[in-house]
Formats: C-alpha cells, structure tokens, sequence
C-alpha cells in the first residue's frame, strides 16, 4: 500500500534569485529544511524522516552507503543514514580540505562554487560490504550532477555498483528518470516538481541594494569560544550508530555544563556553518524539546549567494556577506537575520579566522542579537 507523503510543492518549494549565476538564475528554497531559510528544528528533523522512511521502504533488504553532497545536503544526509534501523557507513562530499585524505574530484556545473570532492579513503573496504550507494540531495533537477559521479565511481571501482538518489524534491523530465532507473540509479523523493521557466517571476520583485549588508565594526570583543570534544569528521566517513551518539554525547556535555535553565521564554537561534549543519540541528531540536523557549530556529550559513527583497512574499529579506571562518579568503552568506534572546553559532572549524567570526558576530549584533555564543566542536 502507498503511503500519502504529507507534503506538497507549495509546503517545500520558494523561488529565489541567485545572484550572478547565469547557468542557473533561479534557486528552490525549502523552507522547511533549516539551510539557508530560518526554520524549527522539530519541522526540519520531521521532513527528513519521512523521506528516510520512504527510501528505506524502497530499498528494504539492501545494505546502503550514504553520501550527502554539500554543502546543502550534509544534514539530509546525515539524518537520513541515521535514522536507519541498520548501522550504515556515512559520507559527505566536501569542498574543504581534509588532512590526510584522498579524492575523487567532480563538478557540479550549475553550482556557485562548481568543484566538489568526495575522501575514498573507506570507500574500497566499505564497497565491498554494501548493495547500493545512495546520493543525499535537496532537489535533484537535471540529474547531471549524479550522472558525473556515477561515471567516476564506476571508473574507479567497477560497472557493477548500483546507486540511488534520495531528494526532498525531484524535477527530472520523465525521460530521464526512466533512463537513471535503466542505468541501475532509483531515484526517491517526496515531492516531485515540474519543470518551470522561473525568469519571469524572479522578474517581478525589485533587489534592492540596501538589503546586501556587510557587518558593521562595533569594536565589540568576540565571547570566548566553548569547546566540546568529541569531534567525528563526516567529510571521511563514519558509522552512523558512531556518529549520533557522538552527536547526543557532545549535546549531553554542553547541557551537563551550561544553564540552559535560563532558555526559557526566550527566542533562540542555532546557526551552522556552511557543510556543518547536522549537529547543530540536534543540538537546535534538544532546545526546542528541553528547554521551555518561546520559539528556538535553525539554519546555516552558506556559500550561495541570493538576491534579497522587500517583497512580502519573496524568502529572502536581508542577506549579509561574510568572510567565512573556514577561509576568511572565501566568501559566505547569511539570510533573514533577525533579533534573537540568543544564538548559538556552531561551528567545526580547526582553527576559524578570526575575522570570519568576527564579521558572523558583527552581523548578529547588526541585527539585534546581543547574547551570542560561539561553540565549536572538535577532536
């Protein structure tokens, strides 16, 4: 029997103007998957289990490897692998530079930042042991993107491997889902949407340039950072029984040693940094359950550029540009800030730049936000 998906295309799917990307002008914002919009962390964590139980209802009696692409995808990833009654090997692709790690580089050519790559220091070992491997996307629109790392994994470690793609939206042409479902890649999503010229919508609104900030200076001293051992790199490869309870460990410490009493009534945000977006998440959602706050939201920073509106039906109202705390060289983003009681900005850099955190906390100040602290988890 079927079961009914309780999402529609209209619950899932914004349409936002990407800023200078000429390959792909438009972006499908979910608002409810806690990356580059603002969501409840309870919503967000809901939305990925249904589509974990429907893809595990597909592929019942196979051993799965998850792959997660970034950086968008690492939480879908991640919560999806986890939530399987199996202990299954999870991975992320990555566009940050693991020390020791060894690479297959692709591309994903519609993308702002097009060059990705994916550690196969596990992979030969836990090939071996699996059925299929299981791509983690937000949506999947061409599928080219898939098809390249297909090829080079089948380059690398034979024709045989089969593959699968689990997407919160899904806007291939019919054709082309029967060729991927030919060629041994099945392809599960929740929502399925139909191709669409955005243009002319985008069209409509007005980017006005007083909502691109920058963070002002305020010559604020930055809090000092909290640290939680305990660290599992997901950019390597990690059993998912490992990695949640190493999630819920690191969450019980910060609550063990923090007092988190004083949450409540109060509105809190959780931010993540650009690939780290999974632990933030469930530390996000233990607020929301434990801590009596009045409202607790969850998202990331991000490499995506965006042009914000006014409008009052467009997603994205402000934006900041930030210097990231990974590479103060590279550029990142943040939407919709607004005033929060608190935040919490998580983050998983070795050794963040200085000035990444300082433009991040110069934005929060810049939007109201006065109590901010700074977590980081590592080894």
């Amino acid at each position: 029997m079927r079961t009914k998906i309780p999402y529609t295309e209209k619950d899932l799917v914004k349409i936002a103007k990407r800023d200078n990307n000429t390959k792909r002008p438009y972006l499908l914002v979910n608002p409810l998957q806690g990356k580059h919009f603002p969501a409840a962390p309870s919503k967000t964590l809901s939305l990925l289990r249904c589509l974990a139980d429907k893809l595990y209802r597909r592929h019942a009696g196979e051993r799965l490897l998850m792959i997660g692409f970034a950086e968008t995808a690492t939480a879908i990833g991640a919560a999806i692998a986890c939530h399987s009654l199996e202990d299954l090997f999870y991975l992320q692709t990555t566009r940050e530079t693991v020390p020791g790690a060894e690479y297959i580089y692709f591309s994903e050519a519609h993308s702002h930042a097009t060059e990705q790559k994916l550690a196969k220091n596990h992979l030969k070992e836990q090939l071996s042991q699996v059925d299929r491997i299981v791509f983690a996307e937000d949506e999947v629109t061409t599928g080219n993107t898939i098809s390249n790392i297909v090829r080079l994994l089948r380059e690398e470690y034979g024709t045989h491997l089969k593959f699968g793609i689990a997407s919160l939206l899904n806007a291939m042409p019919e054709a082309s889902l029967g060729q991927f479902e030919r060629d041994g890649i099945i392809c599960t999503y929740l929502v399925k949407v139909t191709p669409t010229d955005y243009t002319p919508l985008l069209e409509r609104y007005t980017y006005e340039e007083r909502l691109r900030k920058k963070p002002s200076p305020d010559g604020s001293t930055l809090p000092a950072v909290r640290t939680i051992s305990g660290y599992i790199n997901t950019r390597i490869g990690t059993s998912t029984r490992h990695y949640q309870e190493s999630c819920l460990q690191m969450i019980r410490g910060l609550l063990r040693h923090a007092d988190f009493s004083t949450l409540a009534g109060r509105r809190v945000l959780v931010l993540g940094t650009e690939e780290f977006v999974y632990p933030p998440l469930l530390l996000a959602d233990c607020l929301e359950r434990e801590c009596g706050c009045a409202e607790v939201t969850f998202h990331a920073t991000t490499r995506s550029p965006i042009l914000p509106s006014a409008e009052p039906d467009y997603p994205f109202f402000n934006r900041y540009r930030l210097r990231s705390m990974y590479d103060e060289a590279r550029t990142t983003y943040v939407y919709n800030l607004k005033p929060y009681d608190q935040v919490f900005v998580f983050h998983d850099a070795p050794q963040a730049s200085v000035a990444g955190l300082s433009d991040l906390y110069g934005a929060l100040r810049d939007a109201g936000c006065r109590d901010i602290q700074l977590l980081q988890w590592r080894n």
